[in-house]
């Protein structure tokens, strides 16, 4: 299966048919659009709705091409969502082997391991007491099967007793089924320490899904562990967050010669009187807390201008004029320098193959994406200021962080600036990539080859944000370079398909609570070709064959653009990372 991840840093996990990259220049391979846009459940205005059978069809028609199956993924795993997707996976899978159609290598599931959600404990998507395997808390699904380290303590307290297979404290008031998934360890750290996976929890105790060998007895102490560590979402100063929250509305004449109207409310998204600085599906208390009086977390969103659902940027809804900018979150930073996030992100990855159905063996596809134009280091002393609209000065990346950057258009980005130093982002998503294969191999997934989608192209050079070992890694496969998004008529013509399939109809912006996540933009704006990029990460419809490690010089815009993205129409309540 293949995965592939938009925007400016992806890479797609493909046990496929290419070869790999082991020159260190990325091959160029297209996908044939997103699976979930055609979903006859989630389908989006100006998709045609695509069965297993027409996306085994495409894949045979289109022998190069692989299939993106979901779009930036960072949810928690265990959604509810899932098994009826996987369902699909795997009807595809069997028409595709009963008409001889290699899809090995050409299914890929999404990735985003910089950036993150939290969803509400009460979501229906994760809530287990709602229809999901997993928990809305950060770990979702994960329970150390896959080798994630559990010592991050989630509850603690003494028991007021219990039974064979259960424990109660009634000093607690935990929210119900939080906790499934979770390790119990009873009288940690003592000779009679147990150990028990929590299979469920009321608010005053917990259900273990194998009996104690010693059932816990009033006073006796425990601790309920998890593997996601707050401390690896990445802070900003809190002086830093007041600036950049000044600027990105102040001074700035991009509501035309009359004033943007005064803000009905606080602008800062972590104000409580900030109803909309968070977007409906982000667990908005639970991302509060992680502020203190000297930092705040970093966080991902766009640009809204006053009630309109759908955020303004240059990808949709244009030309437009801003009456009322402000920032909504959408999710928060995480910190790759950080080796022990690294390593549980990784086998974040596994636990999305498998619950995909992708198998250990059946050559899965990945895709990861980071943004390496707003996370990189960019040394403005010596290659003078960012030459891109939206770039802000003195902020050390090329891109900049999330602003308003002119009357028509805004960017989806971190809301304050990078806060990686020189050249320690480029380190860390070596080290990622690396942690990444190894976890794959440990966990059965060794078959597994890794393609980047959007180059990712930084100062004008594909994988430059790379280290060589990790260019030249077996299972770094190439580039995604373009979208083909055919038509289902292709299937019924005896012609050759053709190099560009029609477009999609262009569409209206969704209403608010999208599917999908996006950190990048939305190519269905009515553009000339849904291929075509500009400026710093220019992929335009060049043949697969063609292969650079360098592009021609960018534009006066220098612009990011992302291959698909956008709020899909359809409610779908736990969306994935954009």
């Amino acid at each position: 299966m293949c995965i592939r991840i938009p925007t400016a840093l992806l890479l797609v996990l493909v046990c496929g048919s290419a070869s790999a990259a082991t020159d260190g220049i990325p091959e160029r391979v297209k996908s044939l659009g997103r699976w979930d846009r055609h979903d006859p459940v989630t389908l989006r205005a100006g998709y045609e709705p695509w069965s297993p059978e027409d996306a085994a069809r495409l894949l045979e028609l289109y022998q190069s091409a692989y299939l993106h199956l979901t779009y930036n993924d960072a949810s928690p795993a265990g959604l509810n969502t899932v098994p009826r997707v996987a369902q699909r996976i795997d009807e595809l899978q069997e028409i595709a082997a009963s008409r001889g159609i290699s899809v090995r290598g050409r299914l890929c599931l999404s990735d985003r391991p910089d950036v993150t959600l939290r969803l509400p404990d009460l979501a229906q998507s994760c809530s287990a007491h709602r229809g999901a395997t997993g928990s809305c808390d950060w770990e979702g699904a994960m329970d150390g099967r896959h080798g994630e380290a559990e010592v991050v303590v989630k509850a603690s307290g003494s028991a007021a007793g219990g039974t064979a297979v259960a424990l109660a404290d009634p000093t607690q008031v935990w929210t119900p089924a939080l906790y499934r998934h979770r390790l119990a360890v009873l009288r940690p750290g003592q000779p009679d320490e147990e150990r028990r996976r929590i299979v469920g929890n009321d608010s005053v105790s917990f259900e273990v899904g194998q009996p104690w060998a010693s059932p816990p007895q009033p006073g006796d102490p425990y601790e309920i562990r998890g593997s996601f560590d707050t401390n690896w979402v990445m802070r900003a100063p809190r002086e830093v967050h007041e600036a950049t929250l000044r600027r990105f509305w102040e001074d700035r004449r991009i509501c035309g010669d009359t004033p943007c109207r005064p803000a009905p409310f606080p602008l800062d998204p972590l104000h409580p009187g900030n109803p909309r600085g968070f977007l409906p599906w982000m667990d908005r208390e639970a991302v509060s807390l992680l502020a203190t009086a000297a930092t705040v977390p970093a966080l991902y969103g766009w640009g809204y201008d006053g009630d309109i659902a759908a955020p303004i940027t240059e990808y949709s809804a244009l030309p437009h004029q801003w009456s009322e900018p402000h920032f909504r979150a959408n999710g928060v930073v995480l910190d790759l320098r950080n080796p022990a996030f690294r390593a549980w992100r990784a086998r974040h990855a596994v636990y999305r193959l498998a619950e995909y159905g992708l198998a250990p063996g059946e050559g899965a596809c990945l895709a990861v994406e980071t943004k390496p134009g707003l996370h990189a280091w960019y040394d403005e002393a010596a290659l003078g200021p960012a030459g891109t609209v939206c770039s802000a000065p003195n902020t050390n990346t090329y891109f900049g962080p999330s602003q308003i950057c002119r009357d028509t258009q805004s960017i989806g980005a971190p809301l304050h600036p990078t806060q990686y130093g020189p050249g320690e982002f480029e380190a860390a998503i070596s080290a990622y990539f690396r942690e990444l294969v190894a976890a794959l191999a440990e966990n059965g997934y060794g078959d597994v080859q890794i393609l980047t989608v959007e180059a990712p192209a930084f100062r004008n050079e594909l994988w430059n944000t790379l280290a060589d070992d990790v260019r030249r890694m077996p299972q770094m496969r190439g580039v995604e370079w373009g979208t083909i998004e055919p038509r289902l008529a292709v299937l019924g013509s005896a012609a050759p398909p053709p190099t560009a399939p029609p477009q999609a109809a262009p569409e209206a912006p969704p209403a608010e609570s999208p599917p999908s996540w996006s950190l990048g933009g939305d190519d269905a704006s009515g553009s000339a070709s849904p291929i075509t990029q500009t400026g710093e990460s220019s992929w335009s419809d060049l043949p697969s064959a063609s292969r650079s490690s360098t592009r021609g010089a960018t534009g006066p815009r220098g612009d990011m653009k992302s291959g698909g993205g956008g709020s899909d129409g359809a409610a779908v309540e736990a969306p994935s990372l954009r």
